[in-house]
């Protein structure tokens, strides 16, 4: 009796895991395409009006997809924004990214007390080259250097890993 109420309790417990995982990936999703239908959108107007954006909008839209249970956010070595320093917890897999030592295209981890953690790799593509790449406009470096003096999200290629998605959350 005692091994099949730890059996059912097991299967519980890995069905809700790998719902709160599959979630956590859908949010994401959603948060990754919300900001880039704006930023597109804003790119399109101007370099300056993308900045704006950025500047005082991304961590709002990002925290409406926060609530009790998830907490979204954005994290680089070469962050723009200084608080979007990595966590102890995702050190290991931001490492074999840019390693290339990985081809795993998300990374769960057990944080202990029932919360997970979530890593999804940001890829550079040509647009993300106007405010991040090696040719900045000198007006448009100017106000990115005004906002943001410690500003390390710069000459990044094609191709190159620009950040990482994340989250933490208790499925």
């Amino acid at each position: 009796m005692k091994f099949l109420i730890v059996s059912i309790l097991t299967v519980f417990f890995c069905s809700a895991v790998k719902a709160g995982d599959e979630e956590a990936q859908r949010r994401m999703k959603k948060l990754g395409k919300t900001l880039r239908k704006e930023l597109k959108a804003k790119l399109k107007e101007s370099p300056e009006k993308a900045l704006d954006y950025c500047n005082l909008n991304a961590l709002k839209i990002t925290d409406e997809f926060n609530d009790s249970h998830y907490k979204f956010g954005r994290v680089s070595d070469k962050n723009r924004n200084p608080s979007n320093r990595p966590q102890k917890w995702m050190r290991q897999y931001m490492d074999q990214i840019y390693k290339k030592e990985t081809t795993e295209s998300f990374h769960v981890v057990d944080l202990g007390g029932g919360k997970r953690g979530y890593l999804k790799p940001i890829p550079t593509v040509p647009d993300c080259l106007v405010c991040h790449g090696e040719n900045i406009s000198p007006a448009l470096k100017a106000e990115i250097d005004k906002r943001y003096p410690n500003d390390k999200a710069k000459n990044h290629i094609i191709g190159d890993i620009r950040g990482f998605f994340w989250a933490t959350y208790t499925p």
